[in-house]
């Protein structure tokens, strides 16, 4: 599984990053965020229940400047689950 974070300020994608994972552990939510920001040189944000619960559920989840106790120049730290698409065989006589 592979989550993609971007800071977004002015709805503009300013920087963003793509993490490998091996597969999604509530228990690791904290982790996956605090290698995000550290790719991104940012502060860890505080996280709640709400942000762990919405990122489980629908694969997604925004942090505000108010969730970061440093003061940060953007918008919002957006996290997305990136589903892989499984690879086609493009080979001709595979199918045959």
């Amino acid at each position: 599984m592979k989550i993609w974070a971007k800071i977004l300020k002015e709805e503009k994608i300013k920087k963003s990053v793509v993490i490998d994972t091996a597969l999604f552990d509530v228990q690791d939510f904290s982790k996956y965020v605090a290698e995000i920001c550290e790719k991104l040189d940012l502060s860890c944000p505080i996280i709640l229940n709400y942000h762990v619960r919405h990122f489980n559920n629908l694969g997604l989840v925004s942090f505000k400047p108010n969730d970061f106790i440093e003061s940060v120049d953007f918008d919002q730290l957006f996290l997305e689950i990136v589903k892989e698409k499984k690879s086609k065989s493009k080979d001709f006589y595979a199918n045959l």
